[in-house]
């Protein structure tokens, strides 16, 4: 059996979706899993030169990446992200797996010319993707949003749940955290204040509003305490420092557009909380990631966020500000609380592997082989 996974192309900075094929090949080719043989078994990611930015990333994505693919296709191809369902349409249908991360752009409206090509685009995307002989969804609220707006066979989506990297650990006391901790403390001006974070691109759907509401209102209940809003990965737009400097929180947060992969669990490992009042996720990163680091979690209580969670965070209508506030300070205040929602979490985030999310991957190739 030769499978070919393809992944996003790494010029276009979409890191979740690469690090997802990346870490499933790792996984795949780790020889841990029952049935699988390394001769019969190779799993490639096309690879592209970095000049492909000079052709554009739409020329790249759409006309040399399905000419380029054409040279290493498999037995069985694997589209690492939905986005790029479109590749479907270059190879044989009854070869294909496409996994679904999300239904996202069905959410988000489009008001500007851009974002209505850029949704179009996706539905293209999309109709590549039911395409394809399975489909393999992140979450069970992906998989129904699925069957919701289409007529997709329900027996041949799978509900394979992504694993969390090995580097989201517990590295609270350790003299390495300190010495970064103190570092980065330093160099952003957060003496020893308490650290709320959040971590995720700029998104409509990612309630950017709600966080700063909701980090407003934390500052009122809990004036005792110097506490700061760490945004990592997004960019504020000039709404957002509007409604800070309304709001009189414009002082007490920090955004930090870029940080190093290796260095965001050290990021993790700070933070007294992680907020996360998302409107929309298809299955939502953060939330483990801040887990198996010790960061209790508040978070929302839509679309595939407590299917992910369990009870191991603590959940709120994504618009109930005075809630999430409220559960903030008793976990700033409450030592009790704060243990025992570390606790939950490390044992949550530790039910996500990428190996337990290879097989289940493999088993669904294995299907696929017999049925073409």
């Amino acid at each position: 059996m030769q499978v070919t996974v393809f992944s996003d192309m790494r010029a276009e900075n979409f890191l979740s979706m690469y690090i997802y094929a990346e870490q499933l090949v790792v996984a795949l080719q780790s020889n841990g899993i029952n049935g699988l043989q390394a001769q019969e078994f190779t799993v490639a990611i096309p690879k592209f030169p970095f000049e492909l930015r000079k052709l554009g990333l739409v020329l790249g994505r759409y006309l040399k990446y399905p000419w380029q693919m054409q040279r290493v296709k498999g037995e069985i191809n694997h589209v690492a992200d939905h986005s790029y369902g479109f590749l479907t349409y270059f190879l044989p249908r009854r070869t294909c797996v496409v996994t679904c991360h999300d239904l996202a752009p069905l959410f988000v409206p489009s008001n500007n010319v851009p974002g209505l090509l850029s949704k179009l685009l996706w539905l293209v995307a999309l109709r590549g993707t039911l395409r394809a002989t399975f489909i393999i969804a992140d979450s069970a609220y992906t998989r129904c949003d699925l069957l919701k707006h289409s007529r997709y066979n329900p027996e041949r989506i799978e509900v394979i749940y992504p694993g969390l990297e090995k580097r989201f650990a517990y590295l609270r006391g350790t003299p390495e955290q300190h010495q970064w901790e103190a570092a980065f403390r330093a160099e952003h001006d957060l003496d020893e204040a308490k650290v709320i974070l959040h971590v995720g691109r700029y998104s409509q759907r990612k309630n950017f509003e709600g966080l700063l509401y909701t980090f407003a209102a934390l500052q009122i209940k809990n004036p005792a305490q110097t506490v700061r809003l760490l945004q990592v990965g997004g960019k504020f737009i000039p709404a957002h420092y509007a409604l800070m400097q309304e709001l009189g929180i414009s002082k007490s947060v920090i955004q930090i557009p870029y940080i190093p992969m290796d260095e965001l669990p050290r990021v993790y490992n700070m933070a007294a909380a992680l907020l996360f009042p998302s409107y929309y996720e298809g299955f939502g990163w953060p939330p483990l990631e801040a887990m198996a680091c010790g960061a209790p979690v508040v978070t929302s209580n839509v679309t595939s966020i407590p299917e992910v969670v369990g009870e191991a965070a603590l959940l709120f209508g994504p618009d109930d500000h005075a809630g999430m506030a409220v559960a903030l300070h008793n976990l700033l205040t409450d030592p009790l609380l704060q243990t025992e929602m570390v606790r939950r979490g490390r044992h949550r985030a530790a039910e996500f592997s990428w190996q337990r999310c290879a097989e289940q991957v493999y088993a669904v190739y294995q299907k696929l082989a017999v049925t073409t």
